[in-house]
């Protein structure tokens, strides 16, 4: 929403007509074609005048309301209100009202264990496994059945009488606890008094307040770090996506995005020229300029880029494939960055579940198109600098794989890298490449999942 200050048919009244200039036109295009490249909606009903002139007393529609598809269907009311024009000013208000309203789920009564009585649910179960039969020995899936109905009976029944229920808020955080709660009721109680003695700087109260806020912050801090690191530590072979998921994602609010950021890209490459800060103000008649392809006819002379993206794949005008290496060497590292947040020397994901968010993820993107950006020297036709150029790619490509063997196993950063890769189950980089690149790839033949207890092995078609 803002002042665009563009005239169009499709919002502007049919007798400004004269407002329809060529110029203003094609300045207006530049915003619809970011607005249908984002698809964006206008909210605001057409032919509503938001703009009264002072001199002529013209009435026009300079200021717009645009959302995108999915946040159309919410917008309730978005009008012009005539009536409360304020003084001194050209522009009518626009009033715009959103459901924000989410629908809440309702979840029921459960039993809070931190607050079970444990001493007498104990001495109730020992009581009710007395009254038991004395144990035999079971001979048949049916007397089994009616014992563990009998065991589970009674612990059923202490959990009744001595656990209480609870239920739980849609606000609730799974790492708060009892001792939160108290910290906090302190810190609110100082926080008064504190300010009850506002007007006296030197009391001992604000630094005794300030005190318990900072200890409380680092309850919650510790609570969290302990929370995480319990969850990662509990992870299984289908959990670790949920893992990857979230340490991979985009730090949000854990809501969509309902405005988009509008951008322009190179119509080539499709790389981002420019990205707008605010929606409504970057729209102006000098910047988000569209590029245009330099393309010339006649006697100009057509400029050419020096690499453009294929397929995925960065393609420099003479081939020595740089760009695409730099670009798979910051895929790796960045992934690398990524697991580190769940793997850690003392706590996090299990290293048979790094090897396999390695194995499973990182590869695939950095060696995706190794069959062309990393063929293997002609020795015939390459020269000798050519052959080390590619020799250093793999080096600083195969440092990625060392971060992972090291995550995965825990190892000191002095570790031999061959010592690495044969304890992490890994396959040497450099045969790895070979692998990618060659005809047959299978993930087959890859080397046992659990490295610490089982011999690296190399396979026959690994060599």
């Amino acid at each position: 929403m803002g002042d665009f200050n563009r005239h169009h048919p499709l919002w502007d009244e049919e007798r400004n007509n004269h407002l329809f200039t060529t110029r203003n036109l094609n300045l207006t295009q530049q915003l619809l074609t970011l607005l249908g490249r984002n698809n964006m909606k206008m909210a605001l009903p057409p032919q509503l005048p938001t703009l009264k002139a002072h001199g002529t007393g013209n009435l026009t529609r300079v200021d717009n309301v645009f959302c995108s598809e999915d946040t159309l269907d919410l917008v309730d009311y978005c009008n012009v209100e005539y009536a409360d024009r304020p003084l001194k000013t050209d522009h009518y208000p626009i009033v715009t009202k959103i459901d924000i309203n989410a629908a809440s789920t309702q979840q029921p009564p459960r039993h809070n264990f931190r607050l079970a009585k444990w001493k007498p649910l104990v001495k109730r179960v020992k009581e009710e496994v007395e009254k038991l039969p004395p144990p035999t020995e079971i001979y048949s899936l049916d007397t089994f059945k009616g014992r563990l109905q009998a065991l589970n009976t009674i612990l059923q029944e202490a959990i009744q009488e001595h656990v209480p229920m609870t239920k739980p808020s849609p606000y609730m955080k799974r790492w708060w606890s009892t001792e939160l709660k108290a910290m906090k009721s302190a810190t609110r109680k100082l926080a008064n008094r504190a300010h009850n003695h506002r007007t006296v700087p030197d009391h001992l109260i604000h630094e005794e307040y300030r005190q318990k806020r900072n200890s409380y912050s680092e309850m919650i801090r510790t609570a969290k770090a302990e929370h995480w690191a319990e969850w990662l530590e509990g992870l299984d072979e289908s959990s670790v996506w949920t893992a990857s998921r979230l340490v991979t994602s985009p730090a949000s609010d854990a809501g969509r995005s309902r405005i988009p950021t509008l951008q322009v890209k190179d119509p080539v490459t499709k790389a981002i020229v420019e990205e707008a800060s605010d929606n409504a103000t970057i729209l102006g008649p000098s910047t988000l300029r569209v590029p245009t392809p330099k393309v010339d006819l006649g006697n100009h002379r057509i400029e050419s880029k020096t690499s453009a993206k294929f397929l995925g794949v960065l393609v420099d005008n003479t081939l020595r494939w740089k760009e695409q290496c730099a670009a798979a060497l910051a895929k790796g590292h960045d992934w690398m960055i990524q697991f580190g947040r769940l793997a850690r020397v003392t706590q996090g994901v299990s290293a048979p579940h790094v090897r396999q968010l390695y194995i499973a993820i990182a590869i695939p993107r950095i060696l995706y198109a190794a069959d062309i950006y990393l063929s293997p020297p002609r020795r015939q036709t390459e020269t000798a600098s050519v052959k080390k150029s590619g020799r250093a790619i793999i080096n600083k490509l195969a440092s990625v794989q060392r971060r992972a063997a090291i995550m995965a196993t825990g190892a000191m950063r002095s570790t031999p890298t061959t010592a690495l890769d044969a304890l992490a189950g890994l396959i040497p980089f450099h045969l790895l490449v070979d692998k990618h690149r060659g005809p047959h790839y299978d993930w087959q033949h890859y080397p046992s999942p659990t490295p610490y207890t089982r011999r690296y092995e190399m396979q026959p078609d690994d060599m």
